[in-house]
């Protein structure tokens, strides 16, 4: 038990935690991966006392880290059994779930949606050419005015 092996065993330790740490960055939310620095060397040259300092703060901030980025990770996902049905329930499911569509329905909706956008921009402008027509006035009608 001499001060310089128990001082060995306190800085593998707190290596041990730091390395943890830095291989556990993935889990974390995108907001506190920058506690870290750019990788786990270049934080392990610090000083070993400022080491187990920032561990003791920010270890408990990144375990929490992790369990947030999981409880998110889940949210607003529905199970795999609602995307999949048997062939008696698709209008079923249809109701429940409007994005369940085929391809060929979803392509038929953006043509049928082309098309009554064309023929809108197709009544405007005839009612545009109209208007117009109906505004301009020919030269020789108000020639007699102006002699």
């Amino acid at each position: 038990d001499s001060p310089a092996w128990r001082a060995e065993v306190f800085k593998d330790k707190v290596l041990r935690n730091l390395r943890r740490i830095y291989n556990q960055q993935q889990l974390y939310l995108p907001s506190d991966r920058q506690l870290l620095l750019s990788s786990y060397e270049i934080h392990a040259q610090h000083h070993i006392h400022t080491i187990a300092n920032w561990i003791h703060a920010y270890d408990p901030v990144c375990r929490e880290s992790i369990k947030k980025a999981q409880k998110q990770s889940i949210t607003n996902v529905n199970s795999i059994v609602s995307y999949i049905s048997s062939p008696g329930t698709l209008s079923t499911c249809l109701k429940t779930n409007p994005y369940r569509k085929t391809l060929s329905q979803r392509t038929q909706k953006v043509f049928t949606d082309i098309k009554q956008r064309e023929s809108l921009l197709d009544c405007n402008n005839i009612s545009h050419r109209q208007h117009k027509n109906e505004n301009t006035t020919h030269p020789n009608i108000h020639s007699h005015i102006i002699k």
